[in-house]
């Protein structure tokens, strides 16, 4: 058998994997002390998979000014402020920067006819939802040093079902005086959930579903008053004049915008708790920033959820799209264009069909999860950063695979050992090996483990196990 599945076989085949660390490599030693009773302990804590109480730190000043100024449209629509440090420098100016990225990204445009057909198309949704609004050429001169202009690029994603082409803007861009927006904003308390407990919860429940809030952070308004701080300059062809926009919504590249829409959230589940108990708990508890990952033991529980949430979402004018379900009764109530698939399609497919799930290859259909490898172009002559850009690709939240990852680790860990530079072609040994290890990299998608943990009424025996060498330590609870 494979190096690669030797590792992982016994660790995935039951489908009964709770939790495990990886490996701790450190550069500076080849030897760790590892307080393993300490380890297994602290695993132990989540045997029972209940999410960690949130604390809301009335000191953090984000909190507390969020607390004191969001408010809400006769619409439901939540309009918020940016918390700004209160020592933060004077503004400078930023119009020129962001005239000069737009000629270049013009430039990019005369090269790519996609990149710019696919540009124009988001900034024209965004101004035709009411996401931007247009400042009138006597407006744009008021008040210069109270504005900021905010430079903006594209982020492409052609495996995307929905937005291939992701207009950011630049909220780290500089004004003249050195400073930036995000250097002047508060970035606010880490208040979105665990990925680890929210996947966990996810392989709880015998029916599940998964969507995402659609344009989530732009289905919340920014204040007037803070418009101003997020102008741009926009022309859909070089030849015309340039004009002047500002955003009306919260921002992508914004430090503060994670916390603002998680927040916001948060924010509209306390509100309505009352009348839709079951959705609230589940966007306090089962969402990870837009991502909504659940599931009942029953069907009539799950359409029941389903509704409730769809409720709870618009009463903020928040809509849910990229419905995913192992259970086609409910995928059979929703319209066809707001699922990822079809029941149609995963009759007519079925063991191909995958959706990405908070990171993770999961099929509706046979109810598993995959492990997607992307092998890497080949190299003849491996670098200590090509190691480290190919093991970073196996994104793998709940450890199902890191005994087959941490080879990948160690191998990097001997490359800080032997002092190999980020470009200098690996030793033939370590070379050698890592070839090998490539060589096997795609037996991880033949790896596929069963999306819930253990039916509902069924007795299960918790064992724990960890163990330790001069290279990696680990723990399991299965």
């Amino acid at each position: 058998m494979p190096i690669l599945l030797n590792s992982v076989f016994g660790w995935v085949v039951a489908g009964t994997h709770f939790t495990e660390s990886e490996a701790n490599l450190t550069a500076a030693t080849h030897h760790a002390t590892v307080n393993i009773d300490a380890l297994f302990r602290s695993f132990m804590e989540v045997d029972d998979v209940k999410p960690t109480p949130e604390k809301i730190n009335m000191a953090d000043p984000a909190e507390a000014h969020f607390v004191r100024t969001p408010t809400r449209r006769t619409d439901g629509t939540y309009v918020v402020k940016y918390p700004f440090k209160e020592k933060a420098p004077a503004i400078s100016s930023t119009l020129s920067q962001a005239v000069t990225r737009l000629q270049y990204m013009e430039r990019r445009f005369k090269r790519d006819s996609f990149l710019k057909s696919q540009y124009i198309n988001f900034m024209r949704e965004y101004l035709s939802l009411g996401h931007m609004a247009r400042i009138m050429p006597q407006e744009v001169d008021c008040h210069p040093s109270e504005c900021f202009y905010l430079a903006h690029h594209a982020v492409l994603k052609p495996d995307s079902s929905t937005t291939k082409c992701r207009v950011v803007f630049d909220g780290s861009c500089k004004d003249s005086g050195g400073y930036s927006l995000n250097e002047r904003l508060h970035i606010g308390p880490h208040i979105q959930r665990d990925l680890f407990g929210v996947c966990i919860r996810f392989r709880q429940h015998r029916y599940v579903f998964s969507a995402d809030i659609e344009k989530m952070f732009r289905g919340i308004m920014v204040s007037d008053s803070d418009t101003k701080f997020q102008r741009i300059v926009w022309r859909e062809d070089a030849g015309s004049p340039v004009e002047h926009y500002r955003l009306l919504t919260v921002t992508y590249g914004l430090a503060a915008s994670p916390f603002l829409a998680v927040r916001v959230l948060k924010q509209l589940a306390e509100d309505h708790k009352v009348t839709y108990p079951f959705a609230a708990r589940v966007i306090l508890n089962d969402t990870y920033v837009d991502d909504i990952a659940t599931g009942c033991n029953n069907v009539d529980e799950l359409l029941q959820l389903k509704t409730e949430l769809i409720e709870l979402l618009k009463r903020a004018n928040f809509k849910l799209q990229k419905w995913c379900s192992n259970c086609k009764p409910l995928l059979e109530t929703l319209p066809r264009e707001l699922c990822e698939y079809s029941p149609i399609d995963i009759a007519s497919e079925p063991n191909i069909l995958c959706v990405k799930l908070l990171g993770i290859q999961w099929s509706p259909d046979t109810d598993e999860f995959q492990i997607a490898t992307k092998l890497p172009e080949s190299c003849s002559e491996p670098t200590k950063r090509s190691v480290l850009s190919t093991t970073a690709k196996i994104f793998d939240p709940l450890g199902l695979v890191s005994p087959s990852v941490v080879l990948f680790k160690i191998l990097l860990q001997e490359t800080w050992c032997q002092g190999v530079d980020w470009d200098t072609k690996l030793p033939p040994t370590l070379s050698d090996h890592w070839k090998k290890i490539l060589s096997e990299l795609h037996y991880l998608s033949n790896v596929r483990i069963p999306r819930q943990i253990a039916p509902a009424g069924v007795s299960i025996e918790i064992h724990g196990f960890a163990d330790a060498s001069s290279s990696a330590y680990a723990a399991a609870v299965y």
